[in-house]
């Protein structure tokens, strides 16, 4: 895949080793594609894939200029009957149409798409706390033991979350905004949540709240490990 060096997908242009923007990388391990992006000030990197976007676009256009769509489904209808009639005129100098070519040299290479669609993922780095958990939207999830007191990365979407320590996924956990609750792992051989603590954390943040604002900031602080 050609990429410009839009912000979107890379960060930091270099000549021999750009940087790609995390989100985008992502996407493209995903889709099992590799992002190659064009060299800053050398158009000719990506004057084949903008030349292939104009041939399409100038017929595609004239197909339907002056037509009247009263819908989006009508509109992608014409479109898509463009399309396919570009796709199989014979190109210029050659003797195949572009749909022959790509059934004869690229059609055997593509892959099946994924199930699902990608999801954007956000990111948070946390402390892991003395008892072994983390915090994500106050709810609580376990870590090995091992990384108490470490700085970790939570990488998380609407229905999982993963949480590494540098590039190691350390473990990962079905998404749960239970407030104040807590999801565990029997592998990481964390004692039972019996005491009080635990069992009154919601009690003691409306308590809190009824005394003032800050009285709740400080039981936050407190939960999250932070002097307060």
């Amino acid at each position: 895949m050609l990429a410009k060096n839009l912000k979107a997908a890379v960060t930091r242009s270099d000549r021999n080793e750009p940087v790609i923007n995390e989100d985008f990388a992502a996407m493209a391990e995903f889709y099992d594609m590799a992002v190659f992006p064009a060299r800053a000030r050398h158009p000719k990197d990506k004057a084949l894939v903008e030349n292939a976007v104009k041939l399409m676009y100038r017929p595609v256009c004239a197909d339907i200029e002056g037509l009247v769509f009263h819908d989006l489904a009508s509109l992608n209808a014409a479109i898509r009957n463009s399309l396919d009639a570009f796709n199989d005129r014979r190109m210029s100098g050659r003797k195949e149409s572009r749909r022959e070519l790509f059934e004869k040299v690229e059609k055997e290479y593509l892959q099946p798409l994924p199930a699902v669609r990608f999801q954007m993922k956000a990111r948070k780095t946390v402390t892991v706390m003395k008892n072994s958990y983390v915090m994500l939207n106050k709810h609580h999830y376990s870590v090995p033991r091992e990384y108490i007191g470490k700085r970790v990365d939570i990488v998380y979407d609407a229905d999982s979350l993963q949480i590494y320590h540098g590039l190691k996924l350390v473990t990962s956990h079905m998404r749960n905004d239970t407030p104040y609750g807590y999801t565990q792992k029997e592998a990481h051989k964390l004692p039972g949540r019996h005491g009080s603590y635990e069992k009154d954390l919601g009690e003691i943040y409306e308590r809190a709240g009824a005394i003032d604002k800050g009285g709740v900031r400080d039981v936050d602080n407190i939960v999250e490990g932070t002097p307060a």
